[in-house]
C-alpha cells in the first residue's frame, strides 16, 4: 500500500481536530466537546502505518432536567419531573494511537486507528433527592479505548481526516463511589459512547 499523493512521506506531523461525544439524542447520557492534538510518526517511509501521540482536552456534561424554578410568589419549587442528577467532567487525556490506512486513490485513502489513552476524570456531581441536594468535587484516573474508521482527503493542499468511531468511557463508577449514603434513586446510563472526529495535517520533518 502506498499513501505517498495524500499522506506525503513527512517523518513528523502535527494533526489538530475537534470531537464531539455524544448519544446523540439520548436524554439518559452525557455530552462531551473538545479538541485534540496528534504527534504523527511514520516509522517506515512509504508506509501505510502511522503511530500518534495524543493529547486530549475534553468538557462532558449531563443534566437530567435538574432545574429549581421559583413561582409567582417568590417561593422555590421542588425540582421538576423525576430529576437527580447533575455534573460535569473535565478531562486531558494522553495515549498512544496506532493508525492503518488503505489508499483509494491519490486524493482518498480510508483509515482505522485504535486510541489507547488514560485520563484524569475531574468534576462536580450534584446528586439530587427530592428537594435534597448534594454535591461532591471528584477525581479518578481511567483508561479510555476508542476505536474509530474514517476517510482522509485533501482540501485543496489540505490534508483533512473524518471519523466516527466508539468511545468505552463510562462515569458510572465514578457516580456510584461518591453518592451519599442514603441516596437510592436510578443513575442513568453513563456512556459516552459514539466518537465524531475532524483535524488536519500539518508537516513538520520530511
Amino acid at each position: 500500500m502506498n499513501t505517498e499523493k495524500l499522506y506525503s512521506q513527512e517523518k513528523l506531523s502535527i494533526e489538530p481536530g475537534i470531537h464531539v461525544n455524544t448519544m446523540l439524542f439520548l436524554s439518559d447520557y452525557p455530552t462531551g466537546l473538545g479538541v485534540k492534538l496528534d504527534l504523527n510518526y511514520k516509522p517506515i517511509k512509504n508506509s501505510f502505518v502511522i503511530v500518534a501521540m495524543r493529547t486530549k482536552f475534553t468538557y462532558y456534561n449531563f443534566n437530567n432536567n435538574s432545574s429549581i424554578t421559583e413561582n409567582s410568589e417568590g417561593i422555590i419549587n421542588s425540582y421538576n419531573k423525576n430529576p437527580n442528577l447533575t455534573y460535569t467532567m473535565i478531562l486531558p487525556q494522553i495515549g498512544l494511537v496506532p493508525k492503518l490506512f488503505y489508499k483509494v486513490d491519490d486524493d482518498i485513502a480510508f483509515f482505522i486507528e485504535n486510541d489507547f489513552s488514560f485520563a484524569y476524570a475531574r468534576g462536580n456531581i450534584r446528586y439530587i433527592d427530592k428537594s435534597n441536594v448534594t454535591e461532591k468535587n471528584v477525581g479518578k484516573l481511567k483508561f479510555i479505548y476508542s476505536p474509530s474508521i474514517g476517510v482522509a482527503f485533501k482540501i485543496n493542499s489540505t490534508k483533512v481526516f473524518a471519523s466516527v468511531g466508539y468511545t468505552f468511557l463510562n462515569f458510572r463508577s465514578i457516580i456510584e463511589e461518591n453518592k451519599p449514603i442514603n441516596y437510592n434513586d436510578y443513575i442513568p446510563t453513563q456512556d459516552t459512547g459514539i466518537l465524531f472526529n475532524i483535524s488536519f495535517n500539518i508537516p513538520i520533518l520530511k
